[in-house]
């Protein structure tokens, strides 16, 4: 039973850190909406990732974009229609809790390119809500939230003409900050802070959003500094006019037909349940 728990908390507490944007979050996160596509996106090697179908269901956003109400209603329909459509696509949203540390980072790449397949091929109906001056400035806004993880995705690189030297260095940079985000979720539990209960402790929560920012943020750096100046100043050029990500919500448990915050199928990324255990 207490095993099961772990797995859960950890399986929750992944989502909520998986990117700069969700580190920098203060307070709860809002619950999802029927049909919502997830608020932290997908739960790729990098833990959660904000992606264009994420985004565009949280309120700053649609803000930021001047969404139109007309907009809204085909957005609702848009979520519930993608949500189905995400989880039969991944598959499930859980993973197989014995299998070696290997065969896992094998499944969430798996699930990653599953997942890039899927974003290609639904951003033309989103293309078609909005405008294309609000397609531009959610790809601004995706890139913020990402952080220095915009920097290993293809569209990105090409435009930066990152070398493949670069892309090594990066890669590397990506799976240090990886490593030491996993090395301090096990030191949380071994220290007890999972909750005995099912439930987090609260301020241990807080130390580890705190250190998750701490490390995203020296990936950043690090990720920056292996850029020459003009990448970086056409990388800011990228991202747009500012935009507080610290404004984005993790929706915590998904609607129906819809992926959680944790990642695809409905209600987040929590283990199923082991009948045999007690």
């Amino acid at each position: 039973m207490q095993r099961w728990i772990q797995m859960a908390a950890v399986a929750g507490l992944t989502a909520v850190m998986g990117t700069t944007a969700l580190a920098q979050q203060q307070g709860r996160g809002q619950g999802g909406g029927r049909g919502g596509f997830g608020g932290g996106g997908f739960m790729g090697r990098g833990g959660a990732s904000w992606n264009a179908l994420s985004l565009i269901r949280q309120e700053s956003v649609q803000k930021d974009l001047a969404v139109t109400e007309e907009q809204k209603t085909k957005l609702t329909a848009f979520s519930e229609e993608t949500g189905t459509a995400m989880r039969d696509a991944l598959g499930g949203g859980t993973f197989n809790r014995d299998a070696s540390r290997e065969e896992r980072d094998k499944q969430a790449a798996e699930r990653t390119e599953k997942m890039n397949k899927f974003l290609a091929e639904k951003k033309p109906a989103l293309a078609a809500i909005l405008s294309a001056d609000q397609m531009k400035r959610l790809g601004e806004i995706e890139i913020r939230a990402k952080g220095g993880e915009a920097l290993t995705e293809a569209d990105v690189a090409s435009k930066l003409m990152i070398t493949g030297d670069q892309k090594a260095k990066l890669a590397s940079a990506t799976k240090s900050f990886e490593e030491k985000r996993r090395e301090a979720m096990g030191a949380m539990f071994q220290g007890g802070g999972g909750g005995g209960g099912g439930g987090f402790n609260p301020e241990a929560m807080a130390k580890m959003q705190e250190k998750n920012k701490e490390l995203a943020d020296a990936r950043d750096k690090e990720m920056t500094a292996i850029l020459t100046p003009i990448q970086v100043e056409q990388f800011d050029m990228m991202k747009g006019k500012d935009f507080d990500v610290a404004s984005l919500r993790m929706m915590q448990g998904g609607g129906r037909g819809g992926p959680g915050g944790g990642g695809p199928g409905g209600g987040g990324s929590r283990p199923n349940r082991p009948a045999a255990e007690t």
